[in-house]
């Protein structure tokens, strides 16, 4: 039963990693679209299209771990328990980073009924140019790096 679970938990985070990695691409073509906001209306949809798939995927991660970490007795180990709070950690970085900053995108190509938008070119060209892609993209690297070290080194066990 444990190998069944340590497959699922495979195929979630592939799952995951494919899903998350169009949402991340994504963000750097939004800001190759410039002050397109056709194009980035619809690439910041296309994204939020893809979130409940990437937690449906993150679900499967969390679930099939979990079970596979039950079946091989493994939860007394100092590996397991870092990676799940480096899992939470970084999450939670990524969602409060990224989040607001493609809602705030998709508030800046609304437009009013006068015909202007709610966001005016040159913040909407300050949002493009900010950091947020980069720090979003280390974020996510930095922690499946880590969490694929401590699952393969298995420190503590």
């Amino acid at each position: 039963m444990r190998a069944l679970w340590f497959w699922l938990h495979i195929a979630g985070t592939i799952g995951f990693v494919a899903v998350h990695a169009e949402q991340a691409m994504a963000m750097f073509r939004i800001r190759a679209a410039g002050t397109d906001r056709a194009a980035i209306e619809v690439l910041t949809e296309r994204s939020k299209a893809k979130t409940g798939l990437s937690y449906l995927s993150l679900g499967v991660i969390v679930v099939s771990g979990t079970a596979a970490g039950i079946h091989g007795s493994e939860f007394g180990a100092t590996w397991i328990w870092a990676a799940i709070i480096v899992l939470l950690i970084t999450v939670g970085l990524m969602s409060v980073t990224a989040t607001p900053w493609m809602k705030s995108l998709r508030y800046g190509c609304t437009r009013w009924a006068d015909g202007s938008y709610t966001m005016d070119d040159a913040e909407l060209a300050r949002t493009l140019a900010g950091p947020v892609p980069m720090i979003v993209a280390g974020i996510g690297a930095a922690g499946l790096i880590v969490i694929l070290l401590l699952m393969f080194l298995k420190p503590g066990a």
